[in-house]
C-alpha cells in the first residue's frame, strides 16, 4: 500500500496566459482530469488548462492547503518566477 500525499499544482493553456492553482490528495489522477478535461464545466476545461507546469508534494493536507492559499495570493508575475525556477522550458509535467 502506498503512502498518502498531497500535491499543489499549477496548470496553464497553451498561451500561457491563464494560471490555475489546486491542490489534491489524489496525486497524477487529479492532474489527469484536468489534461482530459473530464468535467467540460470546469474552470480549467473552460479555458483549455491542460498543461501542468509547476508541482510539489506535501506529506499533509494542512501544508498542501496553505502553500496553496500563499501561491493563490501571489502576483502574476511571482508566480511566473516561481514556475520559470523549476520548470524554465514550461514543460508539461503530467507527461514526466
Amino acid at each position: 500500500m502506498s503512502e498518502k500525499y498531497f500535491i499543489v499544482y499549477i496548470m496553464t493553456n497553451r498561451r500561457h496566459t491563464v494560471l490555475y492553482i489546486g491542490m489534491s490528495g489524489r496525486g497524477e489522477g487529479r492532474l489527469w482530469e484536468h489534461a482530459a478535461a473530464l468535467n467540460p464545466r470546469s474552470f480549467t476545461a473552460r479555458y483549455h488548462l491542460n498543461t501542468c507546469v509547476y508541482i510539489k508534494s506535501f506529506d499533509t493536507a494542512t501544508e498542501a492547503a496553505e502553500v496553496e492559499r500563499t501561491l493563490k495570493g501571489w502576483n502574476r508575475q511571482k508566480k511566473i518566477a516561481l514556475i520559470n525556477s523549476s520548470n524554465p522550458e514550461w514543460r508539461d509535467l503530467t507527461l514526466s
